[in-house]
């Protein structure tokens, strides 16, 4: 027995209960609850504009899988099956997931995400998160999205279930009528100036999920559910940064997590 020591002594419990980790149905509350938080200081601001969020800008990304596609079937993941092959940027493939988030175009804040295997089309899913962003904020009226959503059946479900507007331009193989956007060879957008003029704040969409990738890093989880969580977890600064810039009355600091740990 070494000197000192006694088999009577005992480690001292702690009074905190044992940690549990969260679901992703946990993080989604804890991301709604900061969103309603930031957006309820934000009321409060006078340079900003009032919380009538009038707009919202869908957008995915691609979340590459950690794992090798399985030899015996190349379109899913060895380790990760939940993983599957999709179209990701610059018309290459990869396997892994895809992060559909919809976010306000004026304070860069996301709304409503969902993630799904990457070889699901994004207008599958264009409409649940569509309807989940109106469903919190039922002022949105314009929704702006890539010509990747374009289709017929997307522009009457906005129409008519969420009575808003569609800006999504027309995809080349679209047949065209008069008035309707587009985007040319040089990625200039065409035909009504003002609808091009809302379509160029799709942006924001892009930077908010830059943001979300770049607070993510390299995925390194397995398994659908647990990809879903990761995102909500990478929301979830963001949304704390904003309701705190609020707060402290900075809200030239909501967009950027550097400048406020600087601050």
């Amino acid at each position: 027995m070494a000197e000192g020591f006694s088999h009577a002594a005992t480690v001292p419990r702690s009074p905190n209960p044992p940690l549990r980790r969260l679901s992703a149905e946990g993080f989604r509350t804890i991301e709604a609850w900061l969103r309603r938080e930031a957006l309820r200081l934000r009321r409060s601001q006078p340079l900003s504009a009032v919380c009538l969020i009038q707009s919202v800008c869908i957008d995915g990304t691609d979340l590459p899988a950690w794992s090798r596609r399985d030899p015996r079937n190349p379109s899913w993941g060895l380790s990760d099956p939940e993983a599957q092959v999709g179209r990701g940027r610059r018309r290459s493939f990869f396997l892994g997931y895809k992060s559909h988030c919809s976010g306000d175009w004026n304070s860069e804040m996301p709304t409503a995400y969902l993630v799904a295997p990457a070889n699901e089309n994004e207008k599958r899913h264009f409409k649940e998160v569509a309807s989940e962003a109106k469903e919190r904020f039922p002022n949105a009226r314009w929704h702006v999205a890539d010509n990747q959503y374009s289709s017929k059946r997307l522009r009457k479900y906005i129409e008519e279930q969420l009575k808003g507007r569609p800006v999504i331009p027309r995809r080349r193989d679209e047949k065209r009528g008069a008035g309707d956007l587009y985007v040319d060879r040089r990625f200039r957008c065409r035909e009504d100036r003002r609808m091009c003029g809302l379509y160029g704040r799709r942006t924001a969409s892009e930077r908010m999920n830059s943001r979300t990738e770049r607070l993510m890093s390299r995925n390194t989880l397995r398994g659908l559910g647990r990809v879903r969580g990761d995102v909500g977890v990478a929301l979830t600064p963001m949304l704390l940064v904003a309701a705190a810039s609020y707060r402290h009355g900075r809200p030239e600091l909501v967009r950027s997590m550097e400048h406020y740990a600087s601050y």
